[in-house]
């Protein structure tokens, strides 16, 4: 079996989501989890290529987006509920804010990064709502003209 190109791009996103794209389903007992990822990372992209969200002939280089994001959300919720101070929050997302900016050129690459990790994490292949709804926020981010994305630069 030759592997393609993009697949072996893809290969490196493995061991980035061994959870999402192999322990519930059972593949990594059957030894057939990088094949299995490797077709679903595929397929995510070109559905992101062919609705915007990536580049023609773009990947998605990480996934670490889905975790930052999260990150800088329980930060959020930590100062709501009053487990941290003002401080501790604020030092939480700047953490998140830098990593990102490591991990990807741009808001657009970000996104893409986000929105593959969710729906690794969610989506099971469906196309639904966990992937829709993130792509219609993509698409208002990357269109508005008062959003931040257009107006605060990524690094």
């Amino acid at each position: 079996m030759e592997i393609r190109s993009s697949e072996r791009h893809h290969l490196a996103l493995i061991g980035q989501v061994p959870d999402a794209c192999s322990l519930t389903w059972g593949w990594r007992r059957r030894g057939l989890a990088g094949f299995y990822c490797i077709g679903r990372i595929s397929r995510y992209c070109a559905r992101m290529r062919a609705d915007g969200v990536l580049d023609e002939n773009r990947y998605v280089t990480s996934v670490d987006a889905w975790d930052l994001g999260r990150a800088s959300k329980m930060a959020r919720w930590g100062l709501g509920a009053r487990f941290g101070t003002l401080q501790e929050a604020e030092a939480a997302v700047v953490q998140a804010g830098r990593a990102a900016a490591l991990a990807y050129r741009s808001w657009q690459d970000f996104s893409a990064g986000y929105i593959l990790g969710r729906c690794l994490h969610f989506d099971e292949e469906d196309f639904g709502s966990w992937y829709t709804d993130m792509v219609d926020a993509h698409r208002i981010l990357m269109t508005d003209p008062g959003s931040p994305w257009l107006n605060i630069p990524f690094r």
